[in-house]
C-alpha cells in the first residue's frame, strides 16, 4: 500500500510539472530565437512576462536597426501561449510602436496635427499583425488587421486607406521563412487635393516558396490593378490592368543552375499626356539556363542584399558578379513574348509576337574585353530571333527610310505583318537564310 502510495505522488508531481516544464521549454526556444533576432539588428528593448500555472503571457518591445529605410522603428509584440507541452502554438500580435524619431519630427514640423494623428493610429495598434506559429512544426497562419482610415491633413488634403481581408500561411522562421503565401481582398489608398493620387488593387495572392536553398518560387496574382495620377494643371493620368500574373522559379539542383520568368496580363488600359494605350494578352516567357552554379548563388546573395540596402560598392559587386556568371557561358531562351492586339490613340495597329535564343560561350577573358570593346562579346555568342510585328508597330517604330528598305528587302511580308528570321553564328549574320554578314 506504501509503494503504491508513493507511485500515486509521483505520478501526481509529475504531472503537476509538465506545464512548468512546457514553459521551461517555450521560454528557452524564445530567448534563443531573441538572440537570433540581435544578431539581425533588432534590438529587445522590453520585456515583460505573465506566467500562470496553465498559460504565459509575454510583452516584447523591440527597436529595428535592420536598414536605412527601417532604422528606428519601435515594434510591440504580445504574445500568449499554453504551458501544457502538447498545446506548442504561440499566438502573437505584431504591431509598430513608434516611427524612428527623426520621421516623426518632420511629422510635426510639416503637420503637427497629422503627426498626433500618427501616433494615435500606432497607439490604438492601428496597424496589427496577428501570428498563430506551431513551434514544432514551425507552421504558422494570421491576418492582417482591417484598416479603413480617413484623415484630412493641414492643407486639406484627404489621405484615405483600405485595406481588408489579408491572410496569410506559411512554414518556417518568421523573419526567414521557407514558404509564405499572402492573399489580400482589397487594398486601396488615395491622395486627394489639387493634386491626387490612388492606388488600387483587388483579389492579390502571392506564393514565395524556398526548398533547401536549391530551388524557389514566388509568383504573384492580380485580378485588378489601377493606378490613377492628377498633377495640377494637367489631366489625369491612369494605368489599369486585369488579371496580372508573374511567375519566378530557379533551380540549382542539378550540375547547372536554371531561371524561368513568366509575365502576362490579360488587358490593360493606359492614359499618358497625349497617348492612350490599350492591349490584350501579353505573355511574357523567358528561360535563363546552363549557369554556373557557384556565380549565380553570389549573384542572387548580392540582388538579395540590394532590396534592403544600396550603394555604390554593392552595385558594383553585382556589376562584377554579373559579368563573371556570363563569362562562365549562358543560354537565354524568350520563348514567347508577344501582344495580341494594341489600340493606340483609338487605332488598332495589331500585335507581335517575338521568340529568340541567346548562347553564350564560357570565357575566362571576358571581363578584358568588355573593358576593351563591348562588341569583342559578339565572337562569343550565337543567337537566333523569330518575329511576326504588324506593319503598322514596325513603321511607327522604324522612322529610317534606309532600314525600312532593309527589311523590305530581306523579311517575308503581307499587308498587315512583316516576319523576321535572324541568325547569328560563328560571325555569320543571316536574315530569312540570306547571308547580311560574314561568309
Amino acid at each position: 500500500m506504501k509503494k503504491i502510495t508513493i507511485f500515486l505522488i509521483t505520478t501526481v508531481l509529475l504531472i503537476a510539472m509538465i506545464p512548468i516544464i512546457g514553459n521551461t521549454f517555450v521560454k528557452n526556444t524564445l530567448d534563443t530565437k531573441i538572440k537570433n533576432l540581435q544578431s539581425q539588428g533588432i534590438q529587445v528593448i522590453k520585456s515583460d512576462a505573465n506566467t500562470g500555472y496553465l498559460s504565459t503571457s509575454r510583452h516584447y518591445e523591440l527597436l529595428l536597426h535592420t536598414n536605412t529605410i527601417t532604422e528606428g522603428i519601435r515594434i510591440g509584440i504580445d504574445m500568449k501561449y499554453s504551458n501544457i507541452p502538447l498545446f506548442n502554438e504561440l499566438v502573437l500580435d505584431v504591431y509598430p510602436l513608434a516611427l524612428s524619431s527623426d520621421t516623426m519630427k518632420n511629422l510635426k514640423e510639416k503637420d503637427s496635427e497629422f503627426s498626433k494623428y500618427i501616433e494615435a493610429f500606432l497607439f490604438n495598434k492601428g496597424l496589427l499583425c496577428h501570428i498563430e506559429y506551431e513551434l514544432i512544426s514551425k507552421k504558422f497562419s494570421g491576418y492582417l488587421k482591417d484598416i479603413t482610415e480617413n484623415h484630412t491633413l493641414q492643407n486639406n488634403a484627404k489621405v484615405i486607406a483600405n485595406v481588408n481581408g489579408v491572410t496569410f500561411t506559411g512554414v518556417g522562421d518568421l523573419l526567414t521563412p521557407s514558404s509564405l503565401e499572402v492573399v489580400a481582398k482589397t487594398i486601396d489608398i488615395k491622395f486627394l487635393n489639387e493634386e491626387e493620387m490612388s492606388i488600387f488593387l483587388k483579389n492579390l495572392s502571392a506564393l514565395s516558396s524556398i526548398q533547401e536553398k536549391i530551388s524557389s518560387l514566388s509568383f504573384l496574382e492580380v485580378d485588378t490593378l489601377a493606378v490613377h495620377l492628377k498633377r495640377l494643371n494637367q489631366d489625369k493620368q491612369s494605368l489599369e490592368v486585369s488579371k496580372i500574373f508573374i511567375n519566378i522559379s530557379s533551380n540549382t539542383q542539378g550540375k547547372e543552375a536554371e531561371i524561368h520568368t513568366k509575365f502576362s496580363f490579360d488587358k490593360m488600359q493606359a492614359h499618358f499626356k497625349n497617348i492612350d494605350i490599350n492591349a490584350s494578352s501579353l505573355n511574357y516567357d523567358l528561360r535563363a539556363s546552363h549557369m554556373d552554379k557557384e556565380s549565380f548563388e553570389v549573384l542572387r546573395s548580392l540582388v538579395s542584399q540590394a532590396k534592403t540596402s544600396n550603394s555604390v560598392k554593392l552595385n558594383a559587386k553585382i556589376k562584377n558578379s554579373f559579368i563573371n556568371l556570363l563569362s562562365k557561358g549562358i543560354e537565354v531562351d524568350v520563348v514567347d513574348f508577344s501582344i495580341k492586339k494594341i489600340v493606340l490613340n483609338n487605332e488598332d495597329i495589331k500585335g507581335f509576337t517575338i521568340a529568340s535564343k541567346i548562347d553564350m560561350e564560357e570565357d575566362s577573358s571576358l571581363v578584358a574585353k568588355m573593358m576593351l570593346s563591348p562588341l569583342l562579346i559578339l565572337g562569343n555568342i550565337d543567337f537566333d530571333v523569330q518575329s511576326s510585328i504588324s506593319q503598322k508597330i514596325l513603321h511607327r517604330v522604324i522612322r529610317s527610310s534606309s532600314l525600312l528598305f532593309f527589311i523590305q528587302r530581306y523579311t517575308k511580308r503581307d499587308k498587315e505583318e512583316v516576319k523576321f528570321d535572324v541568325s547569328y553564328r560563328q560571325g555569320n549574320l543571316k536574315v530569312d537564310g540570306k547571308i547580311i554578314l560574314g561568309k
